[in-house]
């Protein structure tokens, strides 16, 4: 990394109690995604990068209501466009994994409309959902009617998609979804 900013294809990127970050230059970021492509490996990084942030999400936003915010938290947060990157990838790939272990750690730090269109992609993705997803879809119905009733104050709109909800989690016997 030292390098790389020594020959400033990088630099760091300075905040407030934030863990050390880098960015790069959009002409660097263009010129690395074309080489990606041109060798094959976009896919496979795109992966290990939409991982690292799974992971990231679910060391960090437990921490995100505590009094003493962790740095994985505060990382967690400064990352908001990574996050969403790899969410963008993960329903391109029509995985709804990331977004269901962002609603189980407790996602609410996100932007009610960020939320909003990763839920409905999500959605979109399961509308024909089979028995062992029912669970799935439930815990992301549930998730998107809570932001609708209470972010954006849509009790009508809530309504049937917590409905739909209750019905596929007690279907699956699922819990969580249940309880959500």
């Amino acid at each position: 990394m030292s390098a790389l900013v020594d020959q400033s294809l990088l630099h760091r990127v300075e905040e407030a109690g934030a863990v050390q970050r880098f960015s790069m230059l959009e002409t660097v970021r263009e010129y690395a995604l074309e080489q990606l492509a041109a060798n094959g490996e976009t896919a496979s990084l795109r992966e290990k990068h939409a991982a690292y942030f799974m992971s990231l999400a679910e060391r960090g936003i437990p921490g995100y209501y505590t009094s003493t915010t962790t740095v994985a938290a505060r990382q967690f947060v400064a990352e908001r466009a990574n996050v969403g990157a790899a969410l963008e990838w993960k329903a391109e790939q029509g995985s709804t994994t990331l977004l269901l272990r962002l609603i189980a750690a407790g996602w609410w730090y996100w932007k009610p409309a960020e939320g909003t269109r990763a839920l409905e992609r999500a959605l979109a993705s399961t509308a024909q959902v089979s028995e062992s997803r029912r669970g799935e879809r439930a815990l992301l119905l549930a998730a998107l009617g809570e932001i609708t009733a209470i972010w954006r104050g849509d009790v009508a709109t809530a309504a049937p998609l917590l409905e739909e909800s209750l019905v596929l989690a007690r279907e699956a016997e699922d819990a969580r979804a249940i309880a959500m």
